[in-house]
């Protein structure tokens, strides 16, 4: 893959990661009563960005050499 491509989705999935870590932080932080289907759509979005981001942090590492 194109090293411009890596970079994107690397910078993508760090962004997308902490936002969702942001609002779950700050609405148990806070004491805000979340909504369970927000919850839960942040968990996801965190656990389906961890793999991508761990992916382009390995191709982008790969590619510094």
């Amino acid at each position: 893959m194109d090293s411009k491509k890596i970079s994107l989705i690397w910078a993508i999935s760090l962004c997308t990661i902490g936002t969702a870590t942001i609002i779950l932080a700050v609405g148990n932080l806070t004491g805000i009563e979340q909504a369970d289907h927000m919850v839960r759509i942040c968990g996801t979005v965190d656990l389906v960005s961890l793999p991508v981001f761990a992916f382009s942090t390995v191709k982008k590492a790969k590619n510094r050499k």
